[in-house]
């Protein structure tokens, strides 16, 4: 078929629209649940919509740059590109430029994960930490927007970042490895993992120092380290997003009940 008459279908759209991971839909989307039950508001919500909308580009975007179902995916750009301008104007109308500095801050982390993407590359963990840090600013921002401030706002985002980065280092190394068969590649993988997990932990006791978190979220944090030596071989791979998706979403409540 020629694709500038591939129809704009609900099939087409779908396809074009939806990302294949399905856990990244929970684990991007929960910095900015987390942002906006801290500090509910309308501006709050619009920013979270910004990035929501930024969230479901990446798929139409490297498809319009592959060449697949480019009608579609051209439509899905604009129109998503349309969607954040209008939102943005909704912000500076409610509460000014100000408001517009988390997008801001986002935009390098998001260049970094798309230009990835674009270039047809398997993601490494740095990327994956980069996307990551995408959504927990916008996470922060709506705490900015809602009017708690830039401490509450750096706390929110940089807590939700050290409770999902270990789980992003952790499944990445146990699908690979319930994949591949153990050889000299495992070991480099393995020391990567134990890095992230191991810096996100020590920043979680600084922070619990200083008060920043709360000693539940810690000891949930301390409690879900030995998810990285445990042997997840055997069983069905989603068995080990679905475990993760239920132990990042208690970590994250338990910090936004904290704040």
């Amino acid at each position: 078929m020629n694709p500038s008459r591939e129809p704009i279908d609900f099939r087409n759209l779908w396809r074009s629209l939806v990302p294949a991971e399905t856990g990244g839909w929970f684990i991007s989307l929960f910095p900015m649940i987390g942002g906006l039950a801290a500090r509910p508001s309308w501006e709050g919500a619009a920013l979270e919509g910004m990035g929501f909308l930024a969230f479901l580009l990446r798929v139409p975007i490297r498809q319009w740059h592959a060449g697949v179902r480019r009608r579609v995916s051209r439509w899905l750009v604009f129109s998503g590109v349309l969607g954040i301008l209008l939102l943005a104007a909704v912000l500076l109308r409610r509460g000014g430029p100000a408001t517009l500095i988390p997008p801001l801050l986002a935009l390098p982390f998001g260049l970094v994960a798309l230009a990835a993407d674009l270039r047809r590359r398997s993601r490494n963990l740095l990327v994956e930490l980069c996307a990551l840090a995408f959504f927990c600013v916008f996470g922060g921002g709506a705490v900015w927007t809602g009017g708690g401030g830039g401490p509450s706002a750096l706390r929110i985002g940089l807590l939700a970042f050290l409770t999902l980065a270990p789980g992003f280092a952790a499944v990445r190394f146990h699908l690979q490895a319930h994949r591949d068969i153990p050889g000299p590649a495992s070991g480099p993988r393995k020391l990567e993992m134990h890095l992230v997990m191991g810096a996100c932990l020590g920043v979680g006791v600084w922070m619990w120092h200083r008060g920043l978190a709360g000693p539940a979220w810690l000891a949930l944090q301390v409690l879900l380290y030995p998810r990285a030596l445990l042997p997840l071989r055997k069983g069905p791979p989603w068995r080990i997003g679905v475990l993760e998706i239920l132990a990042e979403a208690a970590g994250l409540t338990l910090a936004v009940l904290h704040l």
